[in-house]
């Protein structure tokens, strides 16, 4: 069984990827280009340098005890001793070697794994609630949208190269975790005359600005599903952002247009896609049943008083007559490939639907008939992964990011962070189960990996300050509530120190339970105002006593931390990594070496630096035409052929790029004026760069604009087309993305002849283009086996 099919041109991406591995490490491909290709397929960088971590796409959670199994090969032959279920359902693999990347993805591939479009500006994986299918109070089972519209958009090149991450939710419930109205595209399960079908949301978002949904359609049918992902998708790759990766996501696209604007476009790329008949989901049923293997027979508990214990903490009935789902949660997600694979080798009794993972971090096995739950209870009690599953109920709903742990952008030791608040709540003479499932959710920076601003209590790691000393502190969140007709995100209150937030989260929660007359319910006391005034209170009596350095500086130590607290831990994260983030990198050259010239930098230090900053300003906006170049001699030749022959570089400069190519630094140094002025030249057209990649010469300066001839285009080899490019000897997916930028600045009805190698090239490219909405009206094969493709603009 698999929930979803591997796109069909995974296996020659694969190749073109470990080519890519082969020349980064050989010096020939550079880091920040690798970076944007490598995280496409979901592997990510971490802190620790040469180790990467490997993201799979699970939809709606959904993978097979076969798989999980893999999963623990895996991580046992190459990674961690432990991997992760991440707080969008999927599996995260650490600390694999650059040189065993593409055994590593080999390998998962052979059991339908793949992390493809798992990082970088892709379509993400498609998140729906952990028991779709299995809860009582669901309107109907989205899982099978789920699982279909993901096969369709993994296969799909343009899900591959967005202005940034697309993340979708389904829901079939009226309070659920994976939250619609929260992400960029969300799918809320209604009925409507009998018929399935969804009310769709748009335009939310998290991390550090939290941006609320907008109902964009009351109800559609279920089988327009994929007509309005498609839709959202290709409006989304032809309006977003390109040029600001902090203003990049759908949300902002939202915010910049407007409702009226954004849903005029919506429409009509709506209308377009549905012109085209027979592209609805195809829907497997997905069969929730018992599957018992032949011969494996149930147990007795060896501990009834902890049996029963167990089964109130971690059991629900499923909808299905006769049939359970077990809670198996873990802390911080993390699942060793020890505990991984005799979890597996269990779950094979019960068959191949039996396993979710739930953006809480837990896993949880279904279709487990009541006899059998005590064979649950046996196996796992003594996994050190599932410790939790003896203790309340709340422990395994913290949600916890990494942090500073591995996370580059992490403020805090998030993870160690809530270790000691468990041992806190532990320690004192709290009702713990009373609490029930009370959703306490950390994250080690502002960016919310954890959904904090969902969660009952959250909290969110950031600085405090006694003098000029820091320490290590948390922003404390309450207040949330989510369901099909309210939205209301937890409000940021007061911060509490790092070495505080145990003590006080116990005195929190006791000051509720001396209330429990008042609020039976602890969820319904936080969303109260006496919440907050109590929260208010208590935070301020324990900020006054945090002491100085001198006087004590374990505050200024984060928890398990044995160097002193700093903001200072790492490198830049890799969640917006791209092509287009080596912009930022050569304009931060830039700008530095023009402070050190305008400084009075001499001698050959100042030749240095004149160079570094030509040859950045001239490599800075290669990208946004598609060009790759490799070494410096390729970069000026390029520069000159894509922006001084263009015109958008006045010709004035050539002389001064000429010298750069020749390495010329006396002569540089003569032209120092010229460099400077070059530099900030390409700062300014970076600017009046719109969101599809033209540049706006009317913006600049007087003087610049001057020397500017208009921007002309390239002409086809035999003159009767509006534009030429010749991408032979460009590898897939690099032709389709030329392909997507040579048509970008052209108007509808222009057409474009491209040359394409024989192969994958010529299968590949064409169907993209299609998928774009442009047409192909030729395709015709020359004397040499490369093909001329020419496309018309829709």
């Amino acid at each position: 069984m698999r929930f979803f099919k591997l796109p069909p041109q995974l296996e020659a991406d694969i190749k073109i990827l470990e080519g890519q591995v082969a020349d980064f490490k050989a010096g020939t491909l550079p880091a920040m280009k690798f970076k944007g290709l490598r995280v496409a397929h979901g592997l990510y960088e971490q802190r620790e340098l040469g180790t990467h971590m490997v993201r799979l796409r699970c939809p709606g959670g959904a993978f097979t005890p076969v798989q999980l199994h893999k999963a623990g090969v895996v991580s046992e032959k190459y990674g961690a001793k432990t991997f992760a279920i991440s707080t969008r359902g999927g599996i995260q693999l650490s600390y694999v070697d650059l040189d065993d990347l593409i055994k590593v993805v080999r390998e998962l591939a052979e059991v339908g794994l793949s992390g493809r479009a798992g990082g970088g500006n892709t379509v993400r994986n498609i998140v729906a609630p952990f028991d779709a299918g299995v809860d009582p109070d669901e309107v109907f089972d989205v899982s099978p949208y789920v699982f279909s519209l993901t096969t369709r958009m993994v296969e799909e090149l343009d899900s591959l190269d967005l202005p940034r991450k697309f993340k979708m939710a389904f829901s079939g419930q009226g309070q659920d975790p994976t939250k619609p109205k929260l992400t960029c595209l969300g799918f809320w399960a209604k009925i409507k005359d009998g018929e399935e079908g969804f009310q769709v949301w748009v335009g939310g978002g998290t991390a550090s600005s939290v941006k609320p949904g907008h109902l964009l359609i009351d109800w559609i049918p279920g089988h327009r599903v994929y007509y309005v992902a498609k839709a959202m998708k290709r409006m989304f790759d032809q309006h977003g952002n390109r040029r600001q990766k902090g203003k990049a996501k759908l949300k902002w696209l939202y915010a910049k247009l407007g409702k009226d604007e954004f849903e005029r476009l919506f429409f009509k790329y709506y209308a377009m896609e549905q012109q085209v008949l027979g592209l609805e989901l195809k829907l497997a049923p997905v069969e929730n049943r018992a599957d018992i293997v032949a011969g494996y027979s149930a147990e007795q508990p060896a501990d009834a008083e902890a049996y029963a214990v167990w089964k109130q903490r971690n059991v629900t009935k499923q909808k299905q007559e006769g049939l359970f789902q077990t809670r198996l949660p873990l802390l911080h997600g993390n699942l060793s490939w020890v505990d991984a694979k005799a979890l597996a080798d269990l779950a094979m009794n019960f068959g191949e639907n039996c396993l979710r993972a739930g953006t809480n971090q837990n896993l949880y096995l279904r279709n487990i008939p009541e006899a059998y739950l005590a064979n649950i209870f046996n196996a796992v009690k003594d996994f050190e992964s599932l410790e939790l599953s003896n203790e309340p109920e709340l422990f395994g709903a913290m949600v916890t990011c990494t942090g500073a742990e591995t996370c580059a952008l992490g403020m805090t030791l998030s993870r160690p962070a809530v270790k000691e608040i468990q041992r806190a709540l532990l320690a004192s003479d709290l009702n713990l189960d009373a609490l029930g499932d009370l959703k306490i959710q950390t994250s080690g920076c502002p960016n919310s990996c954890a959904s904090n601003h969902t969660a009952d209590i959250g909290l969110f790691g950031k600085t405090g300050k006694v003098g000029q000393d820091v320490y290590p502190a948390y922003m404390v969140q309450i207040g949330s509530f989510i369901n099909a007709d309210e939205l209301q995100l937890a409000s940021r209150i007061a911060s509490i120190s790092a070495k505080d937030l145990p003590n006080f989260m116990v005195d929190y929660i006791q000051g509720w339970q001396n209330k429990k007359v008042l609020w039976p319910s602890v969820k319904e006391y936080l969303r109260s105002d006496e919440a907050v005034e109590d929260l208010l209170n208590m935070a301020t009596q324990y900020n006054e006593t945090v002491p100085s350095a001198l006087v004590n500086e374990d505050y200024y130590f984060d928890w398990s931390d044995d160097k002193r607290f700093s903001l200072l831990k790492g490198r830049k994260a890799e969640c917006s990594a791209g092509l287009f983030d080596m912009i930022d990198v050569d304009f931060e050259n830039v700008t530095e070496a023009t402070k050190l010239l305008e400084a009075g930098l001499k001698g050959d230090s100042r030749k240095k630096e004149l160079y570094r900053l030509i040859a950045s300003a001239a490599h800075s906006l290669l990208v946004t035409r598609g060009v790759e170049a490799f070494s410096d001699e390729e970069v000026f030749d390029c520069f000159v052929e894509q922006f001084v022959n263009s015109g958008l570089v006045p010709k004035l400069y050539l002389e001064t790029i000429q010298a750069a190519k020749a390495q010329d630094l006396k002569m540089l140094d003569k032209r120092a004026g010229e460099v400077i002025m070059l530099g900030e030249h390409m700062k300014k057209l970076y600017e009046s760069m719109d969101d599809s990649l033209r540049f706006n010469v009317e913006q600049l300066d007087g003087a610049d604009q001057a020397q500017l001839e208009p921007e002309t285009k390239a002409e086809s080899t035999q003159n009767k087309y509006n534009g030429f490019k010749d991408f032979r000897g460009v590898a897939c997916p690099m032709n389709f993305v030329k392909t997507k930028i040579a048509l970008a600045p052209m108007s509808s009805g222009e057409t474009l002849e491209v040359y394409l190698d024989d192969g994958e090239p010529i299968i590949n490219v064409p169907e993209s283009v299609r998928l774009e909405g442009h047409e192909i009206l030729t395709q015709d094969q020359a004397d040499g086996g490369y093909w001329s493709v020419v496309i018309k603009k829709a």
